[in-house]
Order: C-alpha cells, then structure tokens, then sequence
C-alpha cells in the first residue's frame, strides 16, 4: 500500500517537472512580461529585485540596467540607483547614450547637481536634444533663469520637445523677487508693512494691531505712575520684543516669498523629467 502511495507521489512530482520545463515560467520572455506588468502597475520595488536577477544571468544587456535604474529612481531609491549605475559603469564616459539620460535624472533626483554638471561635460554619448534638456533644467535648479532663456531659444527651432520648459523659463524670468532689505525697512516704519509686501496679510495685521496695542499700553502706564509704572515697563518691553520679531519676519517672509515661488517652478521642471 505504502509503496503504491509512493509510486503515485513519484510519478506527480515527474509530470509536474516535465510540465514546468515544457513552459519554464523563470525565462527571459516570461521574465520581460512579468517586469512589463510590474512597471504598469507601479510595483517598481519589485520590478527592482526581478531585473537585478535577470542582469546576474545577463550582465552586459543595457536595456536590462537601463529598466534596472529607472525602476530604482521611479520607486525613489535614489543612491541604490546611482551605486548600481556606477557599478556596471566606473567612469562617465562609459556609460552608454540610453543609460546616460536616467543616470542623469537619479543625479538631479538626489540633488546632486556639481556631479550631474560634471557627469553632463565628459559623458559625450548623450544625444544633443537631451544635451539641450538637461543643461536648461540645471539652470532652472539653480534658479538661472535668463542663462536657461538663452539656452531655449538658440534651440527650439532644432529641439522642440523643449517647449514644455516654455512656461516655466517665462514665469521665472518675468519673476519679481521681494527683497528682504526692503520687507525689513517697510516693517522698521510701519510695523506689518513689510508683511503686506511679501504678501503675509494676517500676519501683518496680527504685527500691527500687537505691537500697536502694546505700545499704547505702555504709553497709557507711563502717563499714569510715571517712569516707575510696572506696567508701562511690562507692555515696553513686550511691544519693543514684538516690534523687532516684526522686522526679522518680514525679511525672512521675503525670503520665503522667493523660495515657495521658484521652488514651485523647479517642480513643475521636475515633473517633465519624470518618465
């Protein structure tokens, strides 16, 4: 009986090995498949770990690395992206014109941009409407507005894929930053203009209206108890802490005003460079 059990067991396990090799589910193709529908489905985690086993059975299958990086970078693995794509290529000039390009975008992805400027002068694979994107997105990043202008015009008639970068260019040239020294000044005179030059209403009439308070306050305690008032002394100080916390938040609105404007524009540059 046993045996009978055995030999049943015996010819399943056989059958099903004959089934498995008659449509290996682990080959290339399959492989390639299942990396498609993990890259639709936005599962680039996982896509990661199954093209890392098909690179092991094939190491030199650029578009393998190719998928291999921008997975890495698409599931924001940034540094394992970079460490990978510097492995199979040491140095810049290696690296080939389809790999280049998502090496770039995982250099700018982690802020990286004295290598990425140096990546983007000794790698000469990178095809020249690239070449262009890339060096007016660096621009961009570092808010060089007017350099990124000169660069999109001598180049769109030859490159018009840069158009989507049209927009962004103009609203940062055509930007008008606020100056910290002049929200500073403002808010020196009048206590919440400054805030009403960067904008910050609220926090301008909340300026106004508390230091004006205190100050009334302390004139009100002086006039009644004379130099000696507590409460002339008490309100004093308050509105004079106020009044100089009035000023540096104004300079740092500015401040502020510039950066959530330009910062805003880099991300909508970043966007482009997604896929």
């Amino acid at each position: 009986m046993i045996t009978k059990k055995l030999l049943i067991i015996i010819i399943f396990i056989n059958f099903l090995s004959l089934s498995l090799l008659s449509q290996n589910l682990f080959d290339n193709r399959h492989s390639l498949e299942f990396t498609d529908y993990l890259f639709k489905t936005k599962q680039y985690k996982f896509a990661s770990i199954e093209l890392e086993r098909l690179i092991f059975e094939d190491k030199n299958n650029d578009t393998l690395k190719f998928m291999l990086l921008k997975s890495y970078r698409l599931s924001q693995d940034f540094t394992k992206g970079i460490t990978r794509a510097e492995t199979f290529y040491p140095t810049y000039d290696l690296f080939p014109e389809l790999i280049a390009p998502e090496y770039f975008k995982l250099l700018i992805s982690s802020n990286k941009i004295n290598k990425t400027k140096l990546f983007l002068s000794d790698n000469k694979n990178i095809i020249p409407k690239d070449f262009v994107m890339f060096s007016i997105h660096l621009n961009i990043l570092e808010y060089n507005w007017h350099e990124a202008e000169n660069i999109f015009n001598k180049n769109i008639n030859n490159f018009p894929e840069i158009i989507a970068y049209e927009s962004i260019i103009n609203k940062g040239v055509n930007f008008k930053r606020k100056s910290p020294f002049l929200a500073g000044v403002f808010s020196a005179l009048l206590p919440g203009a400054g805030k009403v030059y960067t904008t910050w209403y609220k926090d301008a009439f909340f300026a106004f209206f508390s230091i004006a308070v205190g100050t009334w306050q302390s004139y009100k305690g002086f006039e009644t108890d004379g130099i000696t008032s507590a409460l002339g002394w008490t309100f004093g100080t308050i509105s004079t802490i106020f009044y100089i916390s009035n000023i540096y938040g104004s300079i740092k609105s500015a401040k502020h005003y510039n950066y959530n404007y330009e910062n805003g524009l880099i991300h909508k540059a970043e966007h482009i460079l997604r896929y």
